[in-house]
């Protein structure tokens, strides 16, 4: 199964990814947990996207525990 023209991207397999998160989504999971977010950002779309593919698409999290 695949999501094309989806905002996460050309292909979104649920066999190689469990969960997909926005930034708003990303940050409310681990403060639900009593972490704060320290950062977002999409540092991997530099390593990961392929030519002609358009970020952001891949967001990261730092988080820490008050």
């Amino acid at each position: 199964m695949a999501m094309r023209g989806s905002r996460h991207g050309a292909c979104a397999c649920p066999t190689s990814h469990l969960h997909h998160f926005d930034r708003q989504s990303l940050v409310a999971l681990p403060a639900d947990n009593g972490f704060e977010c320290v950062t977002l950002n999409s540092f991997e779309d530099g390593i990961r996207l392929r030519p002609g593919e358009a970020g952001p698409n891949i967001q990261s999290g730092f988080f820490r525990k008050p």
